[in-house]
């Protein structure tokens, strides 16, 4: 039997240490995720119940609506920044996979040495061309993973970039949804303050013509006067806020703001059917924001178990292939080669690597709680979205309700003021009620379609699964 020498010794204590650190891979974070937010079953204002969510929000029934939003997949810059952002994670995923395969280098060269101040017999043996041409190449052995490790980091780093712009995919549609409402809104309710005005000018003159017969006061002509001039000042900051919803309108679809692209709708569309909201834990995979979380957490991982392998042996391969000649046309006659092993262990480092580890450690238990934050305020948007629907629908009934009351109290109002059995100022605050709630009923329809957006938003969904990215779609 050969007896152990020093060498032997050597390999085999090195092999048994870069095991051991090999199994020592720092703390998987990813797998720790349930213990930081504990999902429900339910959520507590609707019945779990499955649904695709194949739109990218609930069907309006509005065509100009639809073709905005499908404009903006194309021509909003926000999204388009977004996929920019993607090219280069991926980009930088592809730099990571390359370093796993051998580097291949030509070189070539020329050098010519002359003596001009020797006798012309001397320097013929003096000067001298020299060609050089060489073929090298250096490979890296990925021994323990290190490499691969990185490779995937950098690969789910481009996966949460895809996520993040479906999450702005999603945000761009609900703003652009929002501002078509708002803007809708704001001409739906510049014709209810018109119809008020003109409604306020008969009463001015009602007013005005019993006045004149001495059966009224020039208090409730000043009144009333005062009403219909009110009504002209809400009408027109109303439409300096309709000329800045197309504005904004505008940008988000990438056009000028002088552009008119929101079409000529002045009534709000009616609600739809409310989505099924599903089950909390189907925001795992219809929330991109809550995918991206996840995504960085496991690349954060991966970093980690690179840092542990850097302090592992690394083994270096090299081939080189040459020739070198004083004359051109005999270069490829004789080839010369050599290849080299080279293996380094890191001894010290003043700790660096070590501190590499807590550090990239660190970071990933700090992106596990980033991942909890995102997943419990996704359930919370839920939440509140839900609720938001809910107490609105309970709410406009309610206005309806109070608006029936309104008209029959101002045609009461009315006839008892004919008959000269109340004074003016119960005709106005009737007129100045039912004037109220007809606005009041129309902002809270808004606020209705606003708050399905928020619904839709908050929901997410597999739709964005099927966006194309500028380059694949061209």
């Amino acid at each position: 039997m050969r007896r152990l020498n020093r060498h032997d010794v050597a390999v085999g204590v090195l092999v048994a240490c870069s095991l051991w650190m090999l199994q020592c891979q720092g703390t998987k974070y990813a797998e720790k995720r349930s213990e930081v937010v504990d999902l429900p079953d339910a959520y507590d204002s609707a019945e779990v119940e499955k649904q695709s969510l194949d739109q990218w929000c609930s069907d309006f029934g509005a065509p100009k609506l639809e073709s905005l939003v499908q404009r903006a997949f194309e021509d909003n810059l926000d999204l388009n920044t977004s996929w920019a952002r993607l090219k280069r994670a991926r980009a930088a995923a592809r730099q990571a996979g390359a370093r796993r395969w051998p580097n291949l280098m030509a070189e070539g060269s020329y050098s010519r040495t002359e003596q001009p101040t020797l006798p012309d017999r001397i320097r013929d043996q003096v000067d001298k061309s020299q060609y050089r041409a060489s073929l090298g190449a250096q490979y890296e052995l990925d021994l323990w993973g290190r490499m691969a490790n990185l490779q995937r980091a950098a690969e789910l780093d481009a996966a949460a970039a895809r996520a993040d712009a479906e999450s702005m995919a999603i945000s761009v549609t609900s703003r652009i949804a929002t501002t078509w409402f708002n803007l809708v809104y704001f001409r739906a309710r510049e014709d209810l303050l018109k119809e008020q005005i003109e409604t306020s000018k008969r009463f001015l003159e009602l007013t005005r013509l019993r006045f004149s017969r001495g059966r009224s006061t020039s208090a409730d002509v000043e009144q009333q006067r005062q009403r219909v001039e009110s009504l002209r000042g809400q009408l027109a900051n109303l439409q300096a806020q309709q000329e800045q919803a197309e504005h904004q309108l505008a940008v988000l679809v990438g056009s000028p703001p002088t552009e008119d692209v929101s079409g000529p709708r002045r009534e709000l569309p009616e609600l739809p059917t409310q989505p099924a909201p599903g089950a909390p834990a189907d925001l795992l995979e219809r929330r991109p924001d809550v995918r991206a979380a996840m995504q960085r957490l496991e690349a954060l991982d991966q970093r980690t178990a690179a840092a542990v392998k850097d302090q592992l042996p690394t083994v270096q391969l090299s081939f080189d292939l040459f020739s070198q000649t004083a004359n051109i046309q005999e270069m490829f006659q004789d080839l010369f080669w050599s290849a080299m092993t080279s293996i380094s262990q890191p001894v010290f480092d003043g700790g660096r690597r070590f501190a590499a580890i807590d550090e990239a450690e660190a970071r990933a238990e700090a992106q596990l709680y980033q991942y909890g934050k995102t997943l419990l305020e996704a359930l919370r948007d839920v939440e509140d979205a839900l609720v938001a629907e809910k107490k609105q629908a309970a709410f406009i009934e309610s206005l309806r309700t109070q608006l029936e009351s309104a008209q029959q109290v101002l045609t009461l109002n009315r006839q008892r003021y004919g008959q000269g059995a109340s004074n003016y100022l119960r005709v106005l605050d009737a007129l100045q009620s039912l004037q109220s709630l007809e606005q009041q009923i129309l902002d809270a329809r808004r606020q209705q379609l606003s708050n399905r957006v928020q619904l839709c938003r908050a929901l997410g969904g597999r739709w964005t699964r099927e966006l194309e990215t500028p380059e694949s779609s061209s």
